[in-house]
C-alpha cells in the first residue's frame, strides 16, 4: 500500500514539475515571437529596405573593385534577404498566399544574391539581384497598386 501512495505521489510530482516547466517554455516562446514594433508596412519599407536598396544602386552599376565595396554588396544582400523574413510575419488582410509566394520568391532571390556576393561572382550577384527586385516590384504591383517600382 505505500509502495502504491508513493508512485501516485510520484507521479503528481513528476506531473506537477513538467507543467510548471512547459508554461514556462510557453512563456518564453511567446514573448520569442516576432512582433512588429511598428504596424506600418510603408515604414518596414522605407526605413528598413530602402537605404540598403539605394546603396545597392550604386554598389550594383559596376563590379566592385575592392574588399569594402564587396563587402557593402555582401552586407546590403544579406539585410535584404533577412528581413524579408519579416514580411512572413506581417500577412495583408487579403491574398495572403499571394504575399507569402512573393516573399519567399524575393527572399530566395535574396539569398542567392548573397551567396554569388560571397563569392565574389558579380555576374551572378547581379542576375540575382534583378530577380530579386523583379520578386519585389511584382509584389509592389500587387500590394502597393503599382507604386514603388524599384530600378537596378
Amino acid at each position: 500500500m505505500k509502495y502504491n501512495t508513493f508512485l501516485t505521489l510520484l507521479v503528481v510530482i513528476a506531473t506537477s514539475i513538467f507543467a510548471a516547466v512547459a508554461a514556462d517554455h510557453n512563456d518564453t516562446k511567446s514573448a520569442a515571437s516576432p512582433k512588429p514594433v511598428d504596424d506600418d508596412m510603408h515604414h518596414l519599407m522605407e526605413y528598413v529596405f530602402e537605404p540598403a536598396w539605394k546603396r545597392l544602386q550604386v554598389t550594383m552599376a559596376s563590379e566592385p573593385s575592392d574588399k569594402k565595396a564587396w563587402k557593402v554588396m555582401k552586407a546590403d544582400a544579406l539585410t535584404l534577404a533577412e528581413v524579408t523574413n519579416l514580411l512572413l510575419h506581417r500577412f495583408p488582410e487579403e491574398n495572403t498566399d499571394d504575399w507569402v509566394r512573393l516573399a519567399v520568391e524575393t527572399r530566395s532571390a535574396g539569398s542567392d544574391f548573397y551567396q554569388a556576393a560571397r563569392q565574389k561572382d558579380f555576374p551572378s550577384a547581379s542576375k540575382s539581384y534583378r530577380l530579386m527586385l523583379k520578386s519585389c516590384n511584382t509584389c509592389h504591383d500587387a500590394f502597393a497598386d503599382g507604386e514603388h517600382q524599384l530600378a537596378p
